[in-house]
C-alpha cells in the first residue's frame, strides 16, 4: 500500500477557493476557443458546426427541423 501525504498546514477558505476559480477560470477559456462557428448555407446566419441551424432548420442542405413562419401583427386602423 502507498502512503498518502500529509496536509502540513491548513489552508483557509478564501486561499482554496481562489484556487478553484483559476483552475475554472482556465477551463472556460479552453471552452470558448473550441466553439467552431461556420456559415449556414442556406440563410447565411452563423450557426455551430455539425448542428442544424437555428433560424432556418436545415443541415447539409436538408430540412432537419420545421420552423414556424413569422407571424404578421395585425395592424388596427383608428378612426379619426
Amino acid at each position: 500500500m502507498s502512503k498518502k501525504p500529509t496536509i502540513k498546514q491548513k489552508l483557509s477558505k478564501p486561499r482554496s477557493k481562489r484556487r478553484f476559480a483559476v483552475w475554472v477560470h482556465k477551463i472556460q477559456e479552453r471552452l470558448i476557443k473550441r466553439i467552431n462557428l461556420v456559415k449556414c448555407d442556406k440563410c447565411g446566419s452563423p450557426r455551430l458546426s455539425h448542428t442544424p441551424c437555428r433560424t432556418c432548420g436545415y443541415y447539409r442542405g436538408r430540412q432537419i427541423i420545421k420552423m414556424k413562419e413569422p407571424e404578421l401583427k395585425k395592424t388596427t386602423k383608428v378612426k379619426v
